[in-house]
């Protein structure tokens, strides 16, 4: 078996199954993949699509066709996913070391990263449409690229935020002294 795909900075998974004997290929369906579509035909999601492969070489090509969705969480919170990553607001990060376990200084540390860019921003975006007000971009995975480093992301999605403006009195009472 052959799996052909720069997922998940990429769409499509293009399996070739090459065997002596027929055999079944079973491709699990992720939950989010509302769209998929496998050699064209529609699947349905978070479920496992079986395809008979023949004697000799079958090729399956699977489409996730992934839409942006928010998922939310405490208290309102919502978080920006398509297909199977997570979407963040691109802080500048100042890292501290915290510690040193061995190697030369850029090996082994353990880091406090902090930020003084601003990161109280609130998400404007249409909960019941979000494609329409969360823009996706790709420029496509590069092969040996580093794709979680801090800059030249395969993907990206624009979004308009607004600064959440703190009107929080803290209140003594609340606080119990020692």
């Amino acid at each position: 078996m052959d799996v052909d795909t720069s997922f998940p900075y990429e769409d499509q998974v293009r399996v070739t199954v090459t065997s002596t004997e027929g055999m079944p290929l079973y491709l699990r369906i992720p939950g989010w993949a509302t769209n998929a579509t496998v050699n064209g035909a529609a699947t349905t999601n978070g479920t496992m699509f079986k395809i008979d492969c023949k004697a000799g070489a079958t090729k399956v090509v699977l489409d996730l066709n992934p839409e942006v969705r928010l998922e939310t969480w405490f208290n309102g919170a919502k978080s920006v996913h398509r297909g199977a990553l997570l979407y963040s607001l691109p802080l500048q990060a100042d890292y501290k070391v915290l510690a040193h376990h061995f190697g030369d200084a850029d090996m082994s540390n353990d880091y406090a990263a902090t930020t003084s860019a601003k990161w109280n921003m609130a998400l404007d975006a249409d909960e019941a449409n979000p494609s329409s007000t969360l823009g996706f971009a790709s420029t496509g995975y590069v092969t040996g690229s580093a794709p979680f480093n801090h800059s030249n992301w395969p993907s990206h999605i624009s979004a308009s935020v607004r600064e959440v403006l703190s009107s929080v009195t803290l209140n003594p009472n609340l606080n119990p002294k020692p």
